[in-house]
């Protein structure tokens, strides 16, 4: 009888902690971001700002240029 409790035990205590691991996912690679397409993303960022720079900087000669007339 203290045979069947052990190994009952011991075999819920089994299950039990195989069952706690099931939803716990494991991935074997982790994909980092593609360096490329980050360079390239900044590039064209920095050309759209450059090109906003330059056109607020032409707004803004143009109204000093009218206020001093």
């Amino acid at each position: 009888m203290e045979r069947i409790l052990g190994f009952t035990i011991s075999a819920l205590i089994l299950l039990l902690a195989l069952n706690s691991n099931t939803h716990n996912f494991v991935f074997g690679h982790t994909f980092s971001g593609d360096k490329s397409a980050s360079f390239l993303s900044k590039v064209q960022k920095i050309k759209i700002e450059s090109q906003l720079a330059q056109q607020q900087l032409s707004e803004n000669d143009t109204r000093l240029t009218k206020t001093k007339v």
